[in-house]
Order: structure tokens, then C-alpha cells, then sequence
């Protein structure tokens, strides 16, 4: 019983790693395999941010977030020589003191526009720092979309 356990456990982690090098998702590499893929060509990157809000009482709060790293990899993969950076969980959805738009609703997470602007400048700064040439600032969520402009606009005037 347990040497099946221990081979099926070796399978397992020997998938994960062979699926490391494979990946889209920048955050399932090594410092290493970034390098080398940025250095292999993939000189473009998409920073994408999701949101958790209320989505009704059918859905999970992380819609905006599964939807967004989805499209994200589906761009990357069709784009080539592109990969995907983390993830921004948050979103603007309101606001929580004054409980307007999806703060109304329990477990929503706002950022305020200046906030939510400054992170994603941050992100994308990141990847610049980390060599691509190409940073694609993304949405999933239909509120942030001018603050993701203006994010991209400074980086754009700045690099």
C-alpha cells in the first residue's frame, strides 16, 4: 500500500513540475523559467484583474476572478509568446461606507479608484522590471475600466 502511494505521489509531483514549464500563468513558474521563456521570445504579458462582488444569490464571489484568468490564458495562447501575470483579485464595486453599487452586499471587496489605479500601475510596472516589452493591461470587471486607461496611458508615456 504505501510504495503504491509513494509512486503515485512521485507521479503527481513530477506532473506539476513538468506542467510548471508548460504554463502560461507566470505565477506557476520558476524565477528561472520566467527568464528563460522571456529570453525564448515571450516578450508580451497580459496583467489582468478580476473583482469579488455579489453576483446574485446563484454565484460563487470569485465569478470575476475564474472568468478573467480564464480569457487572460485563451488571449495568451492565441497571441503567442505571451504569458499571463498574477491576477488582481479586486475590483471597484462600490463603496463600502457609503454601501453604494455591489458594496451593498455582504463579502464584496472595493478598492477605491486611486487604489485600484496604483496596483495595477504597480503590476504592470512589475512585469516591465521583469523584462517584457509588451504589457497588456485587461478587465474582467465592467467597473475600473477608466482607471485600467489611465494606468496604461502614464506607463505608456513613461516607458
Amino acid at each position: 500500500m504505501f510504495t503504491r502511494l509513494a509512486v503515485v505521489g512521485f507521479v503527481l509531483i513530477a506532473s506539476v513540475a513538468s506542467a510548471q514549464t508548460r504554463s502560461l500563468h507566470v505565477e506557476e513558474l520558476t524565477w528561472p523559467e520566467l527568464r528563460d521563456a522571456i529570453a525564448g521570445g515571450a516578450t508580451s504579458v497580459i496583467v489582468y484583474s478580476g473583482g469579488i462582488e455579489q453576483n446574485g444569490p446563484h454565484m460563487a464571489f470569485a465569478k470575476h476572478n475564474v472568468i478573467g484568468r480564464h480569457a487572460a490564458a485563451l488571449i495568451a495562447q492565441r497571441l503567442g509568446n505571451t504569458l499571463v501575470y498574477p491576477g488582481m483579485p479586486f475590483s471597484v464595486a462600490g463603496d463600502p461606507l457609503l454601501k453604494t453599487g455591489h458594496s451593498r452586499f455582504p463579502g464584496t471587496v472595493s478598492l477605491s479608484p486611486e487604489v485600484y489605479l496604483g496596483v495595477m500601475r504597480q503590476l504592470a510596472l512589475s512585469a516591465i522590471t521583469a523584462g517584457f516589452r509588451n504589457v497588456f493591461i485587461m478587465g474582467e470587471h465592467g467597473q475600473g475600466q477608466n482607471e485600467l486607461r489611465a494606468a496604461a496611458e502614464s506607463l505608456d508615456a513613461d516607458w
